[in-house]
């Protein structure tokens, strides 16, 4: 899944990580863990007025990533280069 996600990541939202990650986890609420953890651990930034912002840049306040994907499917992420150059 995480392969799938590194080749769909050009215009990547947080729809299309949650159409991808549950065609292989059913629960909803187990996707949206999943994203959690992604943005935690550095591996998924979010588009903040067309700059990425990792957990790193933001103090590490997981809260403030949270509020800018909240309920909004068409949020936008980037993942860190790292991940894309290993498995891209």
């Amino acid at each position: 899944m995480l392969f799938e996600i590194v080749q769909q990541r050009n215009d990547l939202t947080r729809g299309k990580i949650k159409y991808i990650a549950g065609r292989k986890i059913p629960n909803g609420d187990d996707v949206n863990k999943l994203i959690d953890v992604m943005l935690w651990n550095g591996s998924l930034g979010v588009l903040d007025n067309g700059a990425p912002r990792y957990i790193f840049d933001v103090g590490y306040t997981r809260q403030y990533l949270a509020s800018l994907i909240r309920d909004n499917d068409s949020a936008e992420f980037v993942l860190h280069p790292t991940l894309v150059a290993t498995g891209g």
